[in-house]
């Protein structure tokens, strides 16, 4: 696979769509680098908030939808993908922000390689500088089993690191930038192209996930679809990461809450009770830092991840 810019013609151009919750400190970065690509069709912003992110987006060019409830990314993003045209579409998290022409290129990188559904490249992490864990395998146990113990931790030490860049399901975490361009099963939605005729033909995200998960079931139903999904080097966008769900208690939650639903739907039975350890642990931590909701808590981490093993078990 390589990656030209040959192709400007009007029938690569693409549309953006962005979904908002609270985001006018960050929507004016997000949209000014866009406004300059040559083959931009229309900014598509939902707004989902009530600080004036829309109007904001609306002064600077965008189309803009105002919802009255917050229903999540990825129903944000199917509303904003009826009113797309454009063969390719950038889906822009509103933290983000993209750099140089990178995105240009890519749009020929799609037109050249016709059964690539989507394609990010490398992300930066506005804080730290360096590379975000933004492609690589799809989630499995391990994973949750890293994230409720703190694992990832280990990864500071360079022994840890080179035994975890041989573990194809830990690569990932340590080799984050890809000398050339490919396959990945999933990426990590912060400035993605997407093909939209790719996205269209799975149906869009399973609204069913509010804020985590949704590009997980994405990636994983294009897959089956037959689509490819490939990650691309060099610096892609910055990400600045985090707003839209307010606090470090809500952005766990709803972590644990979307992965364990893609979980659920995907994972053999044996890898879901291999996750309950994990889950019932994280599940605790979180019950205690908020008491009001460990009821909330139990019942949709532990009791109904219990709930789908009782049925794959009498699906046998």
């Amino acid at each position: 696979m390589s990656i030209g810019n040959e192709n400007t013609s009007d029938d690569l151009a693409l549309d953006v769509t962005v979904v908002c919750y609270n985001s006018v400190g960050d929507i004016e970065s997000a949209l000014e680098p866009i406004k300059t690509m040559g083959n931009l069709g229309k900014i598509i912003v939902i707004d989902h908030g009530q600080d004036g992110s829309g109007q904001h987006a609306k002064s600077l060019g965008a189309e803009v939808v105002i919802s009255e409830a917050n229903l999540g990314f990825g129903s944000g993003q199917n509303r904003a993908f009826q009113s797309v045209s454009k063969p390719y579409t950038l889906i822009l998290n509103p933290d983000a922000r993209v750099e140089g022409n990178s995105v240009e290129g890519a749009i020929s990188f799609l037109e050249n390689h016709p059964k690539v559904a989507c394609c990010q490249g490398v992300i930066i992490n506005s804080q730290s500088g360096d590379p975000e864990r933004s492609q690589g395998i799809l989630i499995k146990p391990v994973h949750l089993w890293g994230r409720a113990f703190s694992l990832k931790r280990l990864l500071a030490f360079s022994l840890v690191r080179k035994m975890a860049s041989t573990i194809k399901p830990l690569s990932d975490h340590v080799e984050r930038i890809p000398n050339k361009p490919i396959e990945v099963q999933s990426l990590a939605f912060v400035a993605v192209l997407m093909r939209t005729e790719a996205f269209k033909s799975v149906g869009g995200f399973d609204e069913g996930y509010f804020l985590y998960g949704e590009d997980l079931d994405l990636c994983k139903r294009l897959a089956l679809k037959g689509w490819d999904i490939v990650a691309l080097p060099g610096i892609w966008a910055t990400h600045f990461g985090g707003k839209s769900s307010e606090n470090s208690w809500n952005r766990e939650f709803e972590w644990w809450h979307g992965t364990l639903r893609y979980a659920q739907t995907y994972w053999k039975k044996s890898d879901i009770y291999i996750s309950i350890i994990p889950t019932l642990v994280t599940g605790l931590l979180l019950g205690m830092k908020r008491p009001s909701e460990f009821i909330k808590v139990v019942k949709t981490l532990l009791f109904e991840t219990l709930l789908v093993c009782q049925s794959k078990e009498l699906q046998k």
